[in-house]
């Protein structure tokens, strides 16, 4: 049976053109850092970081849905694809800084995953970030000037899980409405808190009670 697929288009949030917001088909082929995915009988090349299509489907008949951002230039247009629409948005937050392309922005999060990228932002670990080709040490200054109070309102300092890995916390107020809601809903605070993880980089300090507990609830 052919797999179902389709494309989601959208308004750009920086700008008026449309965009492809996402794609769910059939990866008919990879490159080391794209694919092809294949929606109504056609092809589109996404490029994704490294982490993100170690992570794709073993089978090629299995669907997949990609959340992408939409590089419109004079000369080009460019698909970039994620996993999740956190990542996506995180990668929107990367190349919102000045002289991160879209390009350096796959680079970095092919090199470093988001949590260890925050972390090093945060740290003002300006070692870490030099790491991923194509940052050198003005530019690695940069993201934590331009970056570190915007995610210091979101994520604050890092923790060890079991394993060993280090994963950036989101920022939670137990008096927090969203996060009494969630309570009164019946979920425990162990799963609210990976759902505000989750969702961490799409919410902000205006985002309503209602919206925040709709989002939380997708993340669960």
């Amino acid at each position: 049976m052919p797999v179902r697929t389709r494309s989601v288009f959208a308004e750009d949030q920086r700008g008026s053109n449309p965009m492809i917001y996402q794609i769910t088909g059939q990866i008919i082929s990879q490159s080391e850092d794209y694919a092809i995915l294949e929606t109504h009988g056609i092809g589109y090349q996404v490029f994704c970081p490294r982490s993100t299509m170690d992570d794709f489907p073993k089978t090629g008949n299995d669907p997949l849905t990609l959340y992408t951002y939409h590089a419109i230039r004079e000369d080009s247009e460019t698909l970039y694809g994620f996993l999740s629409a956190e990542d996506r948005e995180f990668f929107m937050t990367l190349t919102s800084v000045s002289g991160v392309g879209p390009k350096v922005g796959l680079k970095i999060l092919s090199a470093l995953t988001p949590p260890l990228v925050i972390e090093a932002i945060l740290k003002e670990d300006t070692t870490a970030l030099v790491k991923a080709p194509g940052v050198g040490k003005k530019m690695a200054e940069r993201l934590v000037l331009e970056l570190k109070d915007k995610l210091a309102k979101t994520f604050t300092t890092t923790f060890q899980t079991d394993t060993g890995t280090t994963i950036a916390k989101p920022i939670i107020k137990a008096e927090d409405d969203i996060f009494l809601a969630m309570r009164t809903l019946g979920y425990s605070n162990d799963e609210i808190k990976r759902a505000y993880l989750k969702a961490a980089m799409i919410m902000n300090d205006e985002t309503s009670t209602e919206d925040g507990v709709k989002l939380l609830l997708k993340h669960l």
